[in-house]
């Protein structure tokens, strides 16, 4: 099970910490979603108050189709710093309405009333839709990211997001901008995707550095056939200007991993058991604003992941661009 967890600080206290994950409790009716939130007001010793993302309504963006969506998991949480806002992306489903919508959406809340106990889910949260797929579509939005622009260049926030298209057999990363009223556009084809013409891709991160600019990071696989098979794994990024996201960089290759995999995970063309997952976020070092990246290396059976060697390096090409 992918019991993904997530938590940021809130800007308006040091005390205050806001956490999520995917909470099956939601699956089973007794929270009114799968994508949980827990607010802590000692520094994470104890929870003054939990509960899920309330439902999401909308169109679909390929027919227009109406839905009532559910949170559905897969969390990722940011904070803006200057007044302490709380951004929440997760996925939405509607598994009530009929028509199997597949949803990215985009919370909001304050302190204020994250710390209120006497609101509802509904109270505490506004929700909005980043990119909306009907059940009929051949596209299915999964592992979204948020990262808010905290440069006081603008108060931005910016939504990342695997495109899974069935009948391409592709899969491919999409940004969406996104601003306070949650109102996001969506970059909406492939000739417009982060990844650009890399068509197996998942695992993307967005920040946003001292200088406004947009950077997102992500994995290329590619399983090849040789006896044994082994997966060629590409880490890469991708740096875009603030506010309109207009590209500053082609995707930029940061280093390539190459695992051997089990006949499973070759039929199957699983990836999970293979790269877990890489993280990215942006900093200074010497007043100099650098790109970080940490990525988990793991080897193993379908079932079963043994960790190998973890790796926490410094980006070297992203740092002479960036």
């Amino acid at each position: 099970d992918q019991a993904i967890t997530t938590y940021t600080p809130s800007g308006s206290s040091t005390t205050y910490v806001i956490g999520g994950a995917s909470d099956y409790r939601g699956f089973y009716g007794l929270l009114s979603g799968a994508s949980g939130y827990y607010v802590s007001n000692n520094n994470g010793s104890s929870i003054l108050r939990e509960g899920a993302l309330p439902p999401l309504t909308g169109k679909a963006d390929d027919n227009g189709i109406s839905f009532t969506a559910l949170s559905a998991g897969e969390p990722s949480l940011d904070t803006y710093k200057k007044d302490g806002t709380i951004y929440y992306t997760s996925l939405y489903q509607d598994f009530i309405g009929g028509t199997d919508t597949n949803v990215i959406g985009l919370a909001k809340s304050s302190p204020t009333n994250l710390t209120n106990t006497s609101l509802s889910d509904s109270s505490v949260w506004k929700v909005g839709k980043v990119r909306a797929d009907s059940g009929s579509s051949s596209q299915f939005n999964d592992k979204p990211w948020v990262g808010v622009d905290n440069s006081g260049i603008t108060s931005n926030i910016y939504v990342t997001w695997t495109v899974y298209n069935s009948s391409a057999g592709s899969a491919k990363i999409w940004i969406s901008n996104c601003n306070p009223s949650l109102i996001c556009k969506t970059t909406h084809n492939d000739t417009n995707a982060v990844s650009g013409l890399q068509t197996n891709t998942q695992m993307s991160k967005v920040s946003v550095d001292s200088m406004g600019r947009v950077i997102v990071t992500w994995i290329e696989y590619n399983l090849t056939n040789p006896n044994p098979p082994y997966f060629s794994i590409n880490l890469w990024y991708r740096v875009f200007a603030s506010g309109g996201l207009n590209p500053l960089t082609n995707p930029v290759l940061i280093k390539t991993l190459t695992k051997p995999v089990d006949g499973y995970n070759a039929i199957q063309g699983n990836t999970f058991g293979i790269t877990e997952n890489i993280w990215s976020e942006v900093g200074l070092a010497g007043n100099i604003p650098r790109l970080f990246v940490a990525y988990t290396e793991c080897m193993g059976s379908y079932l079963y992941d043994i960790p190998s060697l973890p790796y926490a390096d410094s980006c070297s090409n992203a740092d002479t661009y960036i």
